[in-house]
């Protein structure tokens, strides 16, 4: 069995992480329809959110 090489990952600071997964649930957001995976669980936690 051969072993692959894998590169270090960087790391990320927590608001580096927060700030990609805030950019990347952006983008995904502005891609959805009525009717999504994505849409649905969105409109969910928004929904949660609201009432909290």
């Amino acid at each position: 069995m051969d072993c692959l090489a894998v590169a270090p990952v960087p790391e990320v600071t927590p608001e580096e992480e927060r700030i990609l997964i805030r950019d990347i649930s952006a983008a995904a957001e502005a891609q959805t329809k009525e009717g999504d995976t994505f849409y649905l669980i969105a409109s969910r936690e928004s929904e949660e959110a609201m009432k909290n």
